[in-house]
C-alpha cells in the first residue's frame, strides 16, 4: 500500500490506551490492514476451498505467493504433484490455483499446495482416457523408460507397460538393444 500523506483519511486499529497525565493512544495502520487481509482470506475460503495466488519469489524449499494480499508459502514438493524436477522460477509472476495446507492467523502462517488440484486434474484426464481407449485398440506412443522387465510407453497423458514377454517372439530379449527412450512405437492395448 502507498504511504499515507498528512491529511489523508486512513483506517487504523487501536493497540493501547494510556490514561492520566501521560495519556497516549497507540494505533496501527498495518495491524488493521493485516486483519482486513486475513478476513478477505476467510471470506474467500467460505466460498471455495480453491484460491488463486500469484508467485512472488523463490525461497529456500519453495516459493512465496500473494494470497488475498497475504504472503503464503508453497513448498517445492507441493507445486507440481509427482514431478520432482519442478522449475521454481517458472511460477514467479504467474497466477495459479491452490488449496490451503495450513492457516494460522495468530502466527501469520499460510502454507498452500497445488498437489490435490493436480491429482484431481490427472484423475479427470485418466477417466477421459479410459472412456475412449479400449482393449484391442492400437495406439501411437513414445518410449518413456526402459526397465529389466519391460518398456514404459507414454500414450497421451498415460504411461503403459509393455512387458518383456510382449516385446518380441524371441525368448531372450535385450530391451536396451531394441529400444531407447524417445522411440516412437505402436502398441496394442491388451489389458
Amino acid at each position: 500500500d502507498a504511504k499515507p500523506k498528512v491529511g489523508d483519511k486512513i483506517e487504523v486499529e487501536v493497540m493501547s490506551v494510556r490514561q492520566g497525565e501521560e495519556a497516549q493512544l497507540t494505533l496501527s495502520r498495518w495491524r488493521h490492514e493485516l486483519d482486513k487481509r486475513w478476513n478477505a482470506l476467510d471470506e474467500a475460503l467460505a466460498k471455495s476451498d480453491v484460491l488463486t495466488v500469484k508467485g512472488l519469489s523463490k525461497v529456500k524449499g519453495g516459493i512465496m505467493v500473494n494470497c488475498c494480499g497475504l504472503e503464503g508459502f508453497i513448498p517445492a514438493s507441493h507445486l507440481s504433484g509427482r514431478d520432482k524436477n519442478v522449475d521454481l522460477d517458472s511460477f514467479i509472476g504467474q497466477t495459479f490455483d491452490v488449496k490451503v495446507l495450513e492457516k494460522d492467523r495468530r502466527k501469520h502462517r499460510l502454507v498452500l499446495s497445488r498437489n490435490e488440484l493436480i491429482k484431481q486434474e490427472e484423475d479427470r484426464k485418466r477417466a477421459a482416457f479410459y472412456e475412449k481407449v479400449h482393449e484391442g485398440d492400437i495406439l501411437d506412443g513414445e518410449v518413456s523408460s526402459l526397465t529389466d522387465f519391460g518398456v514404459f510407453v507414454t500414450i497421451g497423458e498415460m504411461d503403459g507397460l509393455v512387458h518383456m514377454s510382449e516385446l518380441s517372439w524371441k525368448r531372450s530379449v535385450k530391451i536396451r538393444e531394441m529400444f531407447k527412450k524417445g522411440d516412437k512405437v505402436k502398441v496394442k492395448v491388451i489389458g
